[in-house]
């Protein structure tokens, strides 16, 4: 069974002993790279700037020879999603092509294995696939641009048990989708409308039921089986699942519900309905949770009684599956089961795909491609098996992950997904009048902030006051969006000088200072950091906008982005 992240963030996708246990989580961005664990007669694959695929994938099956180093393969791609034996590839006609390997329902009506990519549906958005442990039942799903639900394989959610070789549609306006299988016999479908509802349907043996299908008059043909799609909750904005005990649903309330086995004295019962874990989460996947401090907390599961530990700080993203973890200044760190044999990768890293120990490949920002780990199976395209203990670039120009895609249910951006630590702070800074966005339809978290945002945003959070003079600063014009803030901020005493510099970049104590003046400069404790000395710095951490980018160290320099500023007023001043 091959899963892929998300995250609740990337649609780029951990094991037993090693690290986490492995979980399961829609995405609707654009995946760029998949590294492959499996031989090289399946492969790794690359889409590049240009829109061509490369892939280590062997031309032919009985000659490898060609497996070591990545090769074009297509040309005119936008996407590509891996299942365990091969591809489905989304070209830039929202045409779906279907390169899967041996075992592999095409899509195309037959059960043939096709050695060559054919087309399956036009007009498609977004795929996804699972199966049941060992790959009795299969589950390939596709959102169209409509947003109409399309399935083939075993349980499509048609009202019949069939397998169907070919896409039937089954639900409309729909926002994600994710097939999560988690026993050998074992397959069912969430799918989250654009209103926020969640819909379910499947087949469960007796050990699993998460819910009471048999409730459902004319829809269950069984105690175990739900033929067509029943809603489950509303007010849902992400689903996952840990693939042994429980689902999961995030509500835009920053609540995180579960259902599934659990552990009761000396017996495993049911939780048959939803139960609240926890609240404050940003995004969650499988076992990794992500709180809206930016604090990771991993569910750790005994016999079925689920109990979070706090695992790391200054998160980002996370992929339960394949066990890394990104940091909110960019660094990409593995993630053991143990905290403290974590260590970071590589630095500036904008997706990846892969697990560490074995394989993993690494987009950086400036579109290179870096590898790392074990190796074994050539998945690295670097001409060889050899095991890399310090990460290698192995090619430039791959395209970044795109960020946008389908608006997910309650984000006000399309750019903006609840797999993203400031998720619920923009939703927060939108509902407040804090921020508008930069358009339309998007925020761009990952834009530098500058000095005349953060300053405009702080004005909006002060209720926007008239201020008595105009602005002091020869730098700013009159008719600048940020004017009335700076004039405000100079009455506050919040800046001094002939100049504001107000295309300049904001670093991380520019921000923490800006912000302790607003709270009036109080005192606080002092913090530990080697890097800088700072009432305000002290003030940041006593009131949780920050824990630093170290135990040791602030990084007063750095420089912040959107969404890291949006996340420091809301883990300030939100109630």
């Amino acid at each position: 069974m091959k899963k892929r992240f998300l995250t609740l963030a990337l649609a780029l996708t951990l094991c037993a002993g090693l690290a986490v246990p492995a979980a399961a989580v829609a995405d609707t961005r654009d995946p760029m790279i998949h590294y492959s664990d499996q031989t090289v007669q399946y492969g790794s694959y690359v889409v590049k700037e240009d829109g061509s695929l490369w892939t280590t994938r062997v031309v032919n099956e009985y000659d490898d020879t060609n497996g070591d180093t990545f090769h074009k393969a297509m040309d005119g791609v936008k996407s590509v999603w891996t299942v365990d034996t091969g591809a489905y590839i989304l070209k830039s006609d929202h045409s779906l092509w279907s390169w899967a390997g041996w075992g592999h329902l095409s899509g195309d009506g037959t059960e043939n294995y096709h050695k060559t990519p054919v087309k399956i549906m036009d007009d498609v958005l977004n795929f996804q696939y699972d199966d049941s442990f060992g790959g009795e039942l299969r589950s390939y799903c596709v959102i169209k641009n409509d947003g109409s639900l399309w399935t083939w394989g075993d349980y499509t959610g048609d009202g019949t048990a069939e397998r169907r070789l070919a896409p039937t549609k089954v639900m409309e306006s729909v926002a994600m989708v994710l097939p999560v299988g988690s026993a050998s016999d074992q397959l069912i479908t969430y799918a989250v409308k654009k209103d926020g509802s969640l819909w379910g349907w499947g087949h469960y043996d007796d050990r699993h039921t998460p819910f009471t299908w048999d409730s459902f008059d004319g829809v269950a043909a069984s105690g175990t089986d739900c033929l067509k799609p029943v809603k489950l909750m509303d007010d849902v904005i992400a689903v996952t699942s840990d693939d042994v005990f429980y689902d999961m649903a995030l509500r835009s309330d920053g609540s995180l519900w579960y259902w599934g086995r659990k552990k009761a004295e000396d017996n495993y019962v049911y939780a048959v309905r939803p139960e609240k874990l926890m609240d404050g989460v940003a995004a969650v996947d499988g076992s990794a949770v992500i709180k809206t401090d930016g604090s990771l907390w991993m569910l750790r599961t005994n016999y079925g009684i689920i109990t979070p530990e706090k695992y790391a700080d200054n998160v980002a993203r996370v992929s339960d599956e394949d066990g890394y973890m990104l940091k909110t200044d960019g660094t990409l760190w593995t993630m053991p089961y143990n905290a403290s044999e974590a260590k970071p990768l590589l630095s500036n890293v904008a997706a990846c795909s892969g697990y560490w120990y074995f394989g993993i490949l690494m987009l950086r920002s400036d579109g290179s491609l870096w590898g790392y780990g074990d190796n074994n199976d050539r998945g690295l395209g670097i001409g060889n098996k050899s095991k890399i203990t310090t990460p290698v670039k192995v090619m430039d120009h791959v395209r970044p992950p795109s960020k946008t895609g389908v608006p997910e249910p309650g984000s006000p951006f399309a750019d903006v997904r609840s797999s993203q630590y400031f998720y619920q702070p923009v939703k927060w800074a939108v509902a407040n009048g804090i921020t508008t966005g930069t358009g339309a339809t998007t925020f761009s978290p990952d834009q530098t902030c500058t000095r005349g945002q953060i300053i405009t945003f702080l004005w909006r959070a002060a209720g926007s006051p008239e201020p008595e003079n105009a602005t002091p600063f020869s730098d700013v014009k009159e008719d600048a969006y940020y004017a009335k803030a700076t004039a405000w901020a100079a009455e506050q005493g919040m800046e001094e000088g002939a100049a504001f510099s107000p295309d300049a970049p904001c670093t991380r104590l520019m921000a923490v200072e800006f912000m302790w003046k607003y709270a009036g400069s109080p005192e606080a404790p002092k913090a530990t950091f080697t890097d800088v000395a700072s009432d305000a710095v002290n003030w940041a951490v006593k009131q949780g906008v920050t824990n630093g980018t170290s135990a040791t160290t602030f990084s007063p320099e750095q420089t912040c982005t959107r969404g890291q500023i949006v996340t420091f007023l809301y883990r300030g001043f939100a109630d």
